[in-house]
């Protein structure tokens, strides 16, 4: 069973995954809380978490500046973002400072749990369908000059539009006529050159 945490501000949200995860055959929340600090100051006495669900807004410090310190203390744990907010740069920071995933809130119990459970066992990153959207218009944008190594190639380019379109892993994967692993290998390198221009260009980088 993986070990779960969750850092999130709302305490109704808190308390639906509780009791959703509380059921789970495959997850038990072994910590909550709203702070990062509070977070951290528990990886010293129990540093054995799988997996941590992350809100961005959160009180004293956010989410996005909160990553450095939660990767720190927790080095081996995949860190998933959930949150509502769909914000340029704090996309592409989440990813260049760590987060493996990039949720928009709303999704079933169901499906959250399905893609957490892809994280661990099949070395999933989850994107919402808006974040798809959104990285293929950054790539896309005619007014921007990117690096020939920073492009996405052709098959990038399908694999996040099947994602815009809601196709599940397996489902892109026959779509490609790749496999599940390939289809996940290229998520990753995605994430690699958005890490780069990220690095690159700090101010708003891509347009709706």
């Amino acid at each position: 069973m993986y070990q779960l945490a969750i850092v999130e501000d709302d305490p109704n949200i808190v308390k639906s995954f509780r009791n959703y995860f509380d059921q789970s055959d495959k997850f038990n929340v072994v910590f909550e809380t709203n702070e990062v600090d509070r977070l951290v100051k528990f990886s010293k006495t129990n540093a054995n978490i799988d997996i941590i669900i992350l809100d961005l807004n959160l009180p004293f410090l956010n989410g996005i500046d909160g990553l450095p310190k939660i990767r720190k203390a927790f080095p081996n744990t995949k860190v998933v973002i959930h949150t509502i907010v769909i914000d340029n740069d704090r996309i592409f920071q989440a990813i260049s400072r760590g987060a493996i995933g990039y949720l928009v809130k709303g999704l079933t119990f169901e499906e959250m749990e399905d893609k957490l459970l892809d994280c661990m066992e099949e070395g999933g990153s989850p994107l919402s369908a808006s974040i798809a959207r959104r990285i293929i218009g950054y790539f896309q944008n005619p007014g921007k000059s990117h690096k020939e190594n920073e492009k996405l190639t052709d098959i990038e380019i399908k694999l996040i539009r099947f994602l815009v379109d809601g196709l599940t892993y397996n489902q892109i994967a026959t779509n490609l006529n790749i496999t599940i692993h390939g289809v996940r290998y290229h998520i990753m390198n995605i994430y690699k050159k958005l890490e780069v221009n990220t690095r690159h260009q700090i101010v708003s980088i891509f347009k709706s």
